[in-house]
């Protein structure tokens, strides 16, 4: 399918203050491209200063605009994407998805900040690119003093490749939470569930049938929490709780579905020293 899309253009700017590392300072030059040296040489060699010694003598953010591009062409995309969900019968509970895409988006529009300006003007194979002609230098110091920030139209961009996923998950899934209150006292319940999970893989399962019988699957979790609490004046209150309320058991010699503590009860005391 084919797409296309527009930017539109901001009649205003608004100003930005930003702090520029200047890719053109001499601890700086090998940070960069096979290209940042020459071209930092010529653009300071043209402005008087010598490039083996400069140093960047901005001690302060820079100042620029952040403004719209009245000259930005259309910007279109060519995509196309294919893909397979398999569910065997063997195995309900497992998902396998493999998909194919490519897409490619010419005439691509892109906002550089105020920072890869700088760096993109002299990490190209020329100074002669829409990143120099957004920066200004300072004519006796060397320093950049201003930038224009924009979208523009940066050339393409182009990818492809496959997803591949595989899932396997128990069957059913949920949780229920139900809050009561009455003056003073609040009471809270909550149930998760999530149901039967294979103890095997099919590759195991595969290499060995027999191996899990007669224990194929891993119990379902059922697992309730109950919490009160009590209000006693307006900065104080007390709460008692019990976790696996039903004080459902591990599976077997795992932590697997619920925490080996079991049944756990708990109560404490909150007391809130600001305004609520």
């Amino acid at each position: 399918r084919r797409n296309a899309a527009y930017t539109s253009v901001i009649a205003c700017c608004t100003p930005s203050f930003i702090f520029i590392t200047d890719p053109c300072d001499v601890n700086q030059l090998a940070n960069g491209t096979q290209y940042r040296a020459a071209n930092c040489a010529s653009i300071l060699k043209t402005l008087g200063i010598n490039p083996t010694t400069y140093t960047d003598p901005n001690q302060t953010s820079v100042g620029g605009i952040d403004g719209g591009n009245a000259h930005l062409k259309q910007e279109s995309a060519r995509s196309w994407t294919a893909g397979v969900v398999l569910h065997p019968r063997f195995a309900p509970d497992l998902a396998f998805s493999i998909d194919s895409y490519d897409i490619r988006i010419d005439n691509a529009i892109n906002t550089a900040d105020a920072q890869t300006l700088a760096d993109n003007c002299v990490d190209q194979p020329t100074i002669d690119n829409i990143f120099c002609a957004a920066l200004r230098r300072n004519s006796t110091t060397g320093g950049i003093n201003f930038f224009t920030v924009r979208p523009e139209n940066v050339a393409n961009f182009h990818t492809a490749g496959f997803d591949l996923n595989l899932n396997y998950a128990p069957l059913w899934q949920g949780s229920f939470d139900l809050t009561w209150t009455r003056g003073p006292i609040t009471a809270a319940h909550m149930y998760s569930y999530f149901s039967r999970t294979a103890r095997y893989t099919l590759n195991t399962l595969a290499g060995d049938p027999d191996i899990a019988t007669p224990y194929n699957y891993y119990q379902a979790r059922r697992l309730q929490d109950l919490q009160v609490d009590y209000d006693l004046r307006e900065h104080l209150s007390v709460y008692v709780g019990v976790n696996n309320l039903s004080n459902q058991k591990l599976d077997l010699d795992i932590n697997y579905p619920v925490s080996p503590v079991g049944r756990f009860v708990y109560g404490g005391v909150k007391l809130s020293l600001g305004a609520r």
